[in-house]
């Protein structure tokens, strides 16, 4: 019997070679740029697993390394449902030598469509990341 897809995983076609859907593709090009331009050390996608308690695992989306040699985690969500906030949230409590980090794409606005109009460019070109850092972590 063919098992039915769970209503909370990522919508969309997920890519074969990376394993990753359309929303992650667009941040790791992100995160590759700023490796490129030296804004961060390095990042992997889908390489560590938590632990949280019996039969309940937490997989971010990124690791990322920092200049400084930090280690954050980084969630990139479409829409965020009450499980995934509550994995995150106690995730960043259990682990707090990590930080971790809600990635969001911005909204469009009607600025960003008159400048990628003018610009004749694509809405998604000119869009930035909406980021949340999950406590107990303060900046």
């Amino acid at each position: 019997m063919k098992r039915k897809p769970l209503p909370y995983f990522a919508k969309g076609k997920v890519d074969a070679k990376t394993g990753m859907n359309n929303l992650e593709s667009k941040y790791s090009a992100h995160l590759e740029v700023l490796r490129v331009s030296g804004g961060i050390h390095g990042w992997r996608f889908g390489s560590v697993k938590f632990r949280m308690a019996d039969k309940t695992w937490y997989l971010p989306d990124f690791q990322v390394m920092m200049n400084d040699g930090t280690i954050e985690f980084h969630e990139t969500k479409g829409f965020m449902t009450d499980k995934a906030n509550v994995k995150i949230k106690t995730c960043a409590s259990l682990y707090s030598e990590y930080i971790f980090r809600l990635v969001k794409e911005e909204k469009t606005t009607p600025e960003i469509k008159a400048r990628a109009k003018a610009l004749k460019v694509k809405i998604g070109t000119l869009k930035g990341w909406d980021i949340t850092t999950y406590p107990p972590h303060r900046e």
